[in-house]
Parts: structure tokens; C-alpha cells; sequence
């Protein structure tokens, strides 16, 4: 039943050996390194989000742990969002003291 999934994993690595020697690296002497925190907040909200409209209908859409996880995933997509709107990387020495909490949930609740 799964592997009709598998069709998949050619596709991927035909579309991996035609993007390596087709896509050119950037011409950009200054450009940035990924941002990996970022992307990881990223899939950790969008995943929190989910799981709690996925499991809302099991649990309850009352249940605390559904509203908990859908709050805290909106909570980190919304840090995310305010780090890229004030033009800010989100490296994790940012998210380490507590100033730098309030003063992300300041930039979020006041755009």
C-alpha cells in the first residue's frame, strides 16, 4: 500500500541531477549562509499547527494540549515572521536571554 510512494524517489533524484550541474551558484560575493534556526522554527511551527487541526477532532478542540500545541506553533511562526520583517536573522544567541523574548513579542504584537 506505501509503495505506490516510491515512484517518488526516482522523480527526486532525476530532479536532483538535472538541478546540480543546471543551477549556478550565486554571483552574490556577500551572500548569507542558510539560515538553519530560522528554517528549523519554521517546520516546528508549521508542524505544531498541524498536529493540533490534524488532532483536533480526535482530542477535542477544546482539549488543552491542542490548543496548547496550536498556540505555541503560531507563537513560533509569528517569532519567525517578526525576525524576517525587522530584517533579522534568527540565530540561536538571539533566543537565548530573556530581552530578546520580550523584545520579539513586542515586534510581533505591534507589527
Amino acid at each position: 500500500m506505501g509503495s505506490v510512494f516510491l515512484i517518488n524517489v526516482p522523480i527526486a533524484l532525476l530532479g536532483v541531477a538535472c538541478a546540480v550541474p543546471l543551477i549556478p551558484d550565486s554571483k552574490n560575493p556577500h551572500a548569507l549562509p542558510p539560515d538553519v534556526v530560522g528554517a528549523l522554527m519554521s517546520i516546528a511551527g508549521l508542524g505544531l499547527v498541524l498536529w493540533s487541526l490534524i488532532e483536533a477532532p480526535v482530542r477535542g478542540w477544546s482539549s488543552p494540549l491542542v490548543i496548547g500545541a496550536g498556540i505555541g506553533g503560531l507563537a513560533v511562526l509569528g517569532a519567525c515572521w517578526a525576525a524576517r520583517m525587522t530584517g533579522r536573522r534568527t540565530s540561536s544567541s538571539a533566543w537565548r536571554d530573556s530581552a530578546a523574548w520580550a523584545t520579539r513579542l513586542l515586534e510581533i504584537t505591534n507589527g
